[in-house]
């Protein structure tokens, strides 16, 4: 793009570009995040010219986003429940469908004054930060392998100040299990996608988003029976245990929730259908 540009041309310039590689909407709505994020431009139709600065900033931006890197890692935001949180490639972006099992978490427990909640595999914070404001008294751990993500999620929650205990911790390692409080709810989202499903993922997944937090490796059960046995150890009695789910083994991960003792066993679909949310109870 030359200098001067207003807005309106430089967005219309912008929107024409990608929309030789994502449909039309889609590239709107990319670019209208991009003028709101990283510019906190909110009018696409104003006339006013953009800085210098500006230009070179939004034509990074295009690079990237030509090379299909998503738009939340090239503005450094996302947004989760009405959050903004911090993301780059080192955590996921977070989805819609977490923010559907966060809802199910706290339709389930508002009602609850005291909880000590767990999030294994956190990511960006999302759920643990979510989960941490809405009460005072919902005392919330959150663990990741990743170093990494555990600086994000801390940058993430003191942003917002909240409070959640973040910590590296390897769910893999049983270790894990000789030093833990007890918890009255676990809740993950772990690396659920197998390395046969490769060839169904976007470009854009792959490319950009971190490997350790989408592939479980050649078992994508792995994280479940991982998490399910922990629960059996460090979850209160009448705990509670909340999966995301790869709606391709849901019903694998049912049996393997059930094998290790759990009861009254729910899966819950997602708005467009997908079973993506298992809940079950723990009694000691």
């Amino acid at each position: 793009m030359e200098a001067p540009l207003s807005i309106f041309d430089a967005s219309r310039q912008l929107t024409n570009a990608l929309s030789e590689i994502y449909p039309i909407n889609e590239a709107k709505n990319i670019i209208r995040y991009l003028f709101e994020d990283l510019l906190e431009v909110y009018n696409l139709d104003s006339a006013n010219l953009l800085s210098g600065s500006d230009l070179l900033l939004l034509n990074d931006a295009k690079y990237r986003l030509l090379n299909y890197e998503p738009i939340q890692y090239v503005t450094g935001r996302a947004d989760f429940m009405g959050l903004q949180l911090a993301v780059d490639k080192n955590v996921l972006i977070p989805r819609p469908e977490t923010e559907e099992l966060v809802v199910l978490i706290k339709d389930d427990n508002v009602k609850e004054k005291e909880l000590n909640i767990l999030d294994i595999g956190t990511g960006s914070g999302c759920i643990a930060i979510y989960l941490a404001g809405i009460s005072d008294n919902w005392n919330v751990s959150a663990w990741d392998i990743s170093e990494k993500a555990i600086e994000i999620a801390t940058f993430n929650a003191g942003v917002l100040d909240i409070r959640v205990n973040f910590s590296i911790q390897d769910v893999l390692d049983k270790s894990v299990i000789s030093h833990q409080l007890k918890y009255d709810i676990i809740v993950s989202n772990p690396p659920y996608i197998g390395l046969d499903e490769l060839h169904d993922m976007d470009e854009n997944v792959l490319k950009y988003e971190p490997q350790t937090a989408l592939f479980s490796g050649e078992d994508p059960l792995l994280f479940y029976k991982a998490i399910s046995e922990l629960g059996t150890k460090i979850l209160n009695n009448e705990g509670k245990l909340y999966f995301e789910l790869n709606p391709l083994y849901a019903i694998d991960i049912e049996e393997i929730v059930k094998s290790f003792g759990y009861s009254f066993i729910e899966i819950h679909k997602d708005l467009v259908g997908k079973k993506r949310m298992l809940k079950a109870n723990w009694y000691c």
